[in-house]
């Protein structure tokens, strides 16, 4: 084996590893509440390039007012899920 082989082995094994290491590797996840006054609950979730939080913790029985936030403009659905 000369030298350009031996490099090129030591490369793809840091690829592989790395590859092994983003798709199954453990990666911190932000979880957000959501808030509840008068019987509705309001989330905010911030895109800039993926979901800030990437997991909202909601409760069943309240409506939801879903605000979603991007550096261009924002975008508000109120009531998306309801109980009744």
């Amino acid at each position: 084996m000369n030298v350009s082989q031996i490099i090129a082995l030591i490369v793809g094994i840091i690829l592989i590893g790395f590859i092994i290491w983003w798709f199954f590797g453990k990666h911190k996840e932000a979880a957000g509440t959501s808030t509840i006054v008068n019987d509705e609950q309001t989330a905010t979730i911030v895109v800039n390039g993926g979901y800030s939080p990437s997991t909202v913790i909601l409760k069943k029985v309240c409506r939801l007012k879903l605000t979603l936030t991007c550096a261009t403009q924002q975008h508000v659905y109120p009531m998306l899920f309801s109980n009744s």
